[in-house]
């Protein structure tokens, strides 16, 4: 069970009352996508990871302009630098949980959200972020994640060094 789940539902509920009521209460929430409307063109990125998303956390619901925002500022990362400083490694790591609580859940998610963060980084590396095509990303992924997934900078430098050598 996630372990942040309870506090993004808990904001969502507060903030949606924003909208269902005339008492106003301040409450801001990244994965409303009333205040945060969807992009007019979804960039094939984008879709790619969502496809993917959903399949890898089942329990999501939805995603707002805020994910599609976060998710463009993390693809801008250079993922192939091999060493970070402490404020790099921070930069990123925020950057991946303002992704993942800009969308909605169902549910809580199964993983804690350092598995999901991990996830994440994994099939950034796998796919080129997000740039190949998703049966390219699923042979892959098959041989290299489920045994890597231990080490978020070791996946993803087992996942770089592996995806080159193709």
């Amino acid at each position: 069970m996630s372990d942040r789940y309870e506090k993004w539902q808990e904001k969502a509920e507060k903030h949606d009352l924003n909208h269902t009521t005339v008492k106003r209460n301040g409450q801001k929430d990244f994965s409303c996508t009333i205040c945060h409307q969807l992009s007019e063109i979804m960039r094939k990125e984008f879709k790619r990871f969502w496809k993917w998303y959903k399949e890898e956390i089942p329990e999501v619901k939805s995603y707002s302009g805020k994910t599609e925002e976060n998710f463009e500022e993390l693809m801008k990362e250079d993922f192939s630098v091999k060493e970070r400083t402490g404020t790099e490694k921070a930069k990123i790591r925020y950057r991946l949980i303002w992704l993942i609580e800009s969308m909605r859940y169902d549910k809580s998610p199964e993983k804690m959200t350092k598995e999901i963060i991990e996830t994440v980084l994994g099939m950034i590396a796998a796919s080129n972020k997000f740039t190949k095509r998703e049966k390219q990303q699923e042979t892959f992924t098959e041989n290299i994640l489920p045994a890597e997934q231990k080490d978020t900078v070791r996946i993803t430098e087992v996942v770089q060094k592996k995806w080159r050598k193709r």
